[in-house]
């Protein structure tokens, strides 16, 4: 089982970006939680979150499933205007990923190589 998590404070470039589309042998969940206490539903800013070739733009609390093997990412912070806290985590063993290399993603850098066990 893994778990990851951070506070975003301001939005993120379109240079800058979470990760380059990939997909996962296991399920995974990701989380993007407001932060505002009068409402727990305002997400206080717009996620722009890759979903295959679909875009949606997210402004709600919400709780993603992506399921095995559906490409997924990059994800932008388009705007924040309170913190926004982003969670992500799955029950799989090890963290593993499988890198979409299609040429439209060329400009976006490879995820770093983790070998790690986490079990």
């Amino acid at each position: 089982f893994y778990f990851s998590g951070v506070l975003v404070h301001k939005p993120t470039s379109p240079d800058i970006v979470s990760a380059k589309p990939h997909s996962h042998d296991y399920i995974e969940y990701i989380a993007l939680y407001g932060t505002n206490p009068e409402d727990p539903f305002d997400l206080g800013g717009e996620v722009e979150f890759w979903i295959d070739d679909e875009k949606p733009v997210i402004t709600n609390t919400c709780v993603i499933t992506i399921p095995p093997g559906l490409s997924h990412c990059p994800f932008y912070f388009k705007r924040v205007d309170r913190p926004i806290l982003f969670c992500s985590c799955s029950p799989a063993p090890v963290l593993y990923e499988h890198t979409n290399h299609d040429p439209k993603w060329s400009h976006l850098k490879d995820p770093p190589k983790i070998p790690e066990v986490l079990d």
